[in-house]
């Protein structure tokens, strides 16, 4: 592979050989692969849906200061809906990626997981989330509800919780659009296989 090729870009999202190997079988995904895998999947955005970049949650998380918190005010405002994957980095061994959505005002959870521990990531990215889209920093120290919805399918590994998250925001992003009830029925362990490889395969593809 030309080494001029790197960072790989396709649409809003930016690949680096790490990235591009964490799609191999048995990998766990990096937030940039996450990132591609949403942006491929999903080929228009409608309006009024805002699918963040996995970085811009890990941000949420650590930066305490409001005044740097608003220099990501734009990505947020003016949004029905606000998906992102997020990552239960809160714990230094964090290595879980899941789901947070932000509509019609209430935020909700989606997790593949079986055991993991992502509400307080979740619960802390909310806090900011409505601090930084009210332009309010009082907001930052609410307690704010973040709904676990139950009906997410459970992945039977432990490491195919990232393509979980790009099937999971491909789908409420359907969902939402289409004023369809969230059902992820189709979401399958075959069907996740399938979609780790065509992401990989596109990529080698895009590299010719």
């Amino acid at each position: 592979m030309n080494q001029n090729q790197y960072p790989l870009k396709f649409k809003n999202a930016q690949l680096h050989h790490r990235d591009i190997d964490s799609l191999n079988a048995k990998q766990w995904l990096t937030a940039e692969a996450i990132y591609f895998g949403t942006q491929y999947l999903i080929k228009e955005i409608p309006n009024g849906i805002q699918v963040l970049d996995p970085s811009i949650a890990t941000f949420l998380i650590f930066e305490n200061d409001f005044e740097d918190l608003l220099s990501v005010q734009q990505e947020l405002i003016g949004r029905e809906s606000i998906i992102t994957a997020i990552n239960d980095c809160q714990n230094p061994n964090g290595s879980h990626w899941g789901v947070l959505l932000f509509n019609q005002s209430k935020f909700y959870l989606f997790d593949s997981g079986s055991n993991s521990d992502l509400q307080n990531s979740a619960e802390l990215i909310a806090q900011k989330m409505l601090a930084i889209i009210n332009n309010d920093e009082s907001l930052m120290n609410k307690d704010i509800s973040v709904i676990k919805f139950n009906g997410v399918p459970k992945q039977t590994n432990s490491y195919d919780c990232g393509v979980y998250s790009i099937a999971i925001i491909h789908r409420l992003v359907e969902c939402i659009n289409k004023k369809q009830e969230w059902n992820f029925q189709n979401i399958t362990p075959d069907y996740v296989t399938n979609i780790r490889l065509e992401l990989k395969n596109s990529i080698q593809q895009m590299l010719q």
